[in-house]
């Protein structure tokens, strides 16, 4: 019965995967109250194993990331409410090391990233005053994405894998808009993002290998 596990265990660590999982990103950012936000991904994935314990895993997927942000003076008085949702295509090679164990496979990973932004949606609300929201609004905000994640995950019987990962991106999310005078949201995101600030957190995944 082991051999046969290990048997089946090791015929199954190559091949083609499905995934999904969910997102939670926020970002690190001054003058501002900040909610996480839960969103999800999908996408597919190819796992190698090299040598050593070593594999390597390319994935592509699309993922949701956004933050929840109330502007406050001071931190005391509630000023007004920004809503930034965006929907990334992303490409990673993930590294992975981890001890063959037969029937499970813990393993620590990291990765690269790099992906570009395909729609947007920002809602922006002052205290007492009606709601505006933008769908698509590219004048202020970098589309491309990079960055990197590092974190861990589980191989069970040689077709599920079980993940969770930090990521953070390492480009500014902000742009400075080709018209003039900013707008209303130019400025939110102008305030919120500038200084090279961008989206991080964490993703769990579920995956099933063919």
């Amino acid at each position: 019965m082991i051999f046969l596990c290990a048997g089946i265990a090791a015929f199954a660590q190559e091949g083609v995967g499905v995934f999904g999982g969910v997102t939670s990103s926020s970002a690190k950012l001054q003058d501002f109250n900040i909610d996480n936000v839960t969103q999800f991904r999908a996408g597919i994935a190819y796992k190698y194993p090299v040598a050593l314990g070593f594999a390597v895993q390319p994935e592509f997927s699309y993922s949701v990331k956004g933050t929840d942000l109330t502007y406050a003076l001071n931190n005391e008085v509630e000023l007004s409410m920004f809503n930034l949702h965006m929907g990334f295509v992303e490409a990673a090679l993930q590294l992975q090391w981890g001890p063959d164990l037969l029937i499970f496979r813990p393993y620590a990973l990291v990765e690269p990233f790099v992906g570009y932004a395909f729609n947007d949606r920002i809602q922006t609300k002052a205290v007492g005053g009606t709601s505006i929201t933008r769908n698509n609004v590219w004048d202020c905000i970098q589309r491309l994405e990079y960055g990197y994640a590092w974190g861990g995950g589980l191989d069970l019987f040689g077709f599920m894998q079980v993940s969770a990962k930090h990521y953070v991106n390492c480009g500014s999310l902000y742009k400075a808009p080709e018209h003039g005078r900013p707008e209303t949201v130019d400025e939110f995101v102008m305030s919120a993002f500038k200084d090279n600030k961008n989206f991080q957190g964490w993703v769990i995944s579920l995956a099933f290998f063919f």
